[in-house]
């Protein structure tokens, strides 16, 4: 299985594991041959492009400066000795433009230069080199790691000596397994024995389950503590932990680890980015995302975080083997999604630590950016606008719905897009078109394969690579609209969306001449249900697929599933419910991972109540659970959030006091009891007190350590007056009389089920 150079690099060295910068001109490459690993070295030019060769005016040191063909913005390819005189220029170049106040890692305002501040990134743009080129996934030496730390009050916090680490658990991808127990070892010689280990087993990839925020830096803290050098570099050195900015949702900072000539696979934003196309989970916590994806053992032990250490005090070998499901399932997760990122790495020619971290757009420019660069073609900039039109969506109906189908335009704006040539005007090379046609032809040469191959290993190569494929085929379109690409054409973006508009609404007008009820439509597929005489799955799909011999070459619509129900709220907010009875629910209108767990589960079965129509227990449930409220009866860690710090105490002040940000619960609280003294990673579980509904969240909250349950402290009017802003979500669904009996206040009188039904009605939407 073999890809054309404009896919996977001009680069001929195999099987790289990990490329290290060990001076201002030299890399250090780790390859792997044999099960061994080799180290060579290679020589490395820093460059950056200019739009104008007068603006390195007055840098006296050697360089090598080249006009560039074409007419793109940055005309001039400027080339350095070492990293350090690249870093000069630059600085020259700022100062030239009077913009020495500015940070030099700070290019957005700056348009006049375009760089690649990563060096090995530069270097494998310059080399045409991947990572992992030649291997196979499974040729990796793969290790999991779970650690479990003890706290004797509320969370765990590696800059307090009592809380230390009591249990390690590894594996690998051999069937190797081993347990470093607190039992008879102290920290000090878990950790020497845990260093030992990955060195004597020498993985590639580490991995584990927020393993960059917690478990590495965890390790690395408690090292620091009792004085252990932790040397597992390849080359002897201790991991280098940084704070980031993150592109995760869930996360404004981001801690990455780095271990040299070994990667470090992370399964939590994994997981994340794989829920960012698919969107179909509650949370990214490993017990949920372990059944999600089906890895979790029907046996394994679940255990609260705030009762670790009273298992570790009581009753420890259960402990033990709570963190050995603990690694079975992040090696579950990783043989899931880490091999979409194991191929990407064999094309892009971008740092394996940066694959997770960056977006699409990005890695499709790099693609372009590796030819334009050994063309010696000049660039262009970034084009200054917007779109006008955006992708067709729109809700025709709210209620329940029976027997709904989703019919999905398969790769709608790729089609487009390649139909109609829509390349970016500024792409002189032609690249896009190149790359979009090439990837997408490879994609259905591997989707043969895969249905003709009979064994499951290459069956499920072929999928991964696939699924890689359609990942980046579908982001073509978001390119030309990105505001920070050098390639971007709004113009050609609206073409795209116009086109799409058009063929989806003609799409829905052939559904309703078959006397279809189109409900949802969301950009490239839509959700109906079809008319009585169809009454099986096959004469679903035929009805699909009648619709698609009429649209026009190239688009393929495809029958995309088939549900029981479905309860349409607002746009790209709904729920349905498979035949097998499981749910799924979709937009952060109907149910978040920002709210309190009390209010998430109530959500959750109001939507599965609604969906099947099983009302009657709605009021008592919700009656129960305001009077577990008012009782203070709920479990205290229902009604918390829990938040990681991303800055020191230096950095939040600062933001504060700028106006950049307002006061947080979370630090505020991290102030109050650690003073200047916490960290960046560290996690702040907390509680609203007071009693007005109204309170100032920051100054009224208080550590979940300190709650005590024989003199209850949480604010109940806030989380009765939350638990009723969440509830508002399903008036839409019921009269005013009809909602008030679903959730009564203590004055109504009994409900009587059989008087209530869903409202099903047309919506107010665009035509």
């Amino acid at each position: 299985m073999k890809f054309g150079p404009l896919i996977t690099g001009q680069g001929s060295t195999q099987n790289i594991i990990y490329v290290q910068q060990i001076s201002a001109n030299r890399m250090r490459l780790y390859c792997k041959e044999r099960g061994k690993i080799v180290q060579s070295e290679k020589e490395f030019f820093p460059f950056f492009y200019l739009t104008d060769s007068t603006l390195l005016k007055g840098f006296g040191e050697k360089f090598w400066q080249k006009k560039l063909e074409g007419n793109g913005e940055y005309q001039y390819l400027c080339v350095f000795d070492d990293w350090n005189s690249m870093w000069r220029a630059v600085r020259i170049i700022y100062k030239n433009l009077k913009l020495e106040n500015i940070p030099a890692t700070t290019f957005s305002d700056v348009p006049e230069i375009y760089i690649k501040t990563d060096p090995v990134t530069q270097f494998l743009l310059q080399s045409g080199e991947t990572f992992f080129k030649g291997l196979e996934f499974n040729d990796l030496s793969r290790m999991q790691l779970d650690i479990e730390t003890y706290s004797a009050k509320g969370s765990s916090r590696p800059a307090r000596p009592s809380d230390r680490i009591i249990i390690i658990v590894l594996s690998d991808n051999s069937g190797w397994e081993k347990t470093i127990s607190g039992e008879k070892l102290s920290e000090k010689e878990m950790l020497i024995e845990l260093m030992n280990t990955i060195n004597e087993r020498d993985p590639d990839i580490l991995e584990g389950h927020n393993i960059l925020s917690f478990d590495l830096p965890y390790i690395c803290s408690r090292c620091k503590y009792n004085e252990i050098e932790f040397r597992i570099g390849r080359d002897g050195s201790i991991p280098l932990i940084e704070s980031v900015d993150s592109t995760f949702s869930w996360e404004s900072r981001f801690d990455y680890v780095t271990i040299v000539g070994r990667q470090v696979v992370d399964t939590l934003p994994l997981v994340s980015q794989h829920d960012s196309v698919k969107r179909d989970m509650d949370e990214y916590g490993l017990k949920y995302s372990a059944k999600h994806f089906n890895v979790a053992a029907e046996d394994r032990i679940y255990i609260e975080g705030e009762k670790i250490s009273w298992y570790w005090d009581n009753d420890p070998e259960i402990l033990i083997e709570y963190a050995k499901d603990d690694v079975a399932e992040v090696k579950g997760l990783s043989d899931i999604l880490f091999p979409s990122y194991f191929y990407q790495a064999q094309m892009l020619p971008l740092d394996f630590d940066q694959l997770i971290r960056v977006g699409v757009s990005t890695k499709i420019e790099l693609l372009m950016v590796r030819e334009y660069l050994r063309e010696k073609h000049s660039l262009p900039q970034s084009k200054v606008g917007g779109q006008t039109t955006g992708g067709y969506t729109n809700v025709f109906y709210t209620g329940v719905y029976e027997k709904i189908i989703h019919a999905d335009v398969e790769s709608l704006y790729p089609s487009i897009i390649l139909n109609q040539k829509l390349s970016p005007e500024s792409d002189r090379l032609n690249l896009f078109l190149q790359l979009l046609k090439e990837l997408t032809e490879q994609r259905i040469k591997l989707k043969h394969l895969m249905q003709a191959e009979l064994d499951p290993k290459l069956r499920q190569k072929y999928d991964s690579v696939q699924s890689t494929f359609k990942i980046f085929i579908n982001s073509f379109y978001g390119y030309l609209g990105f505001f920070k690409a050098i390639f971007n054409d709004y113009h050609k973006a609206d073409m795209v969306t116009s086109s799409g508009q058009k063929i989806l609404k003609e799409i829905i007008d052939k559904f309703l001449e078959d006397n279809c009820k189109v409900i949802e439509v969301d950009t490239d597929g839509l959700y109906f249900s079809p008319p009585e005489n169809v009454s099986d799955e096959q004469a679903e799909k035929e009805l699909v697929n009648k619709i698609n011999l009429g649209l026009p070459e190239g688009i393929n619509l495809t029958f995309g599933g088939r549900f029981s129900r479905m309860m349409s709220y607002k746009k790209k907010n709904y729920a349905l419910l498979t035949y097998d009875n499981r749910l799924i629910v979709k937009g952060s209108s109907l149910i978040s991972r920002a709210i309190e767990k009390y209010a998430r589960n109530f959500i959750k079965f109001c939507i599965e109540s609604i969906i099947t129509n099983n009302l009657d227990d709605i009021p008592k449930v919700y009656m129960n659970l305001r009077s577990d409220i008012i009782k203070h009866a709920l479990p205290i860690m229902d009604l918390c959030k829990s938040e990681t710090l991303r800055d020191n105490f230096a950095g939040y002040i600062k933001a504060v006091e700028a106006g950049k940000r307002t006061k947080s619960a979370s630090y505020e609280l991290a102030i109050k009891y650690y003073g200047n003294k916490f960290e960046p990673g560290d996690r702040i579980t907390y509680f609203i007190t007071g009693t007005d509904p109204n309170v100032k969240i920051y100054e009224n909250c208080e550590l979940v350590e300190y709650y005590n349950p024989k003199s209850p402290s949480e604010n109940v009017s806030y989380y009765l007056k939350k638990l009723d802003e969440y509830i508002s979500r399903f008036e839409i669904f019921f009269s005013k009389t009809h909602f008030q009996n679903l959730f009564p206040s203590e004055e109504q009188f009994q409900f009587q089920a059989d008087k209530i039904s869903v409202l099903n009605k047309r919506a107010e939407y665009e035509d």
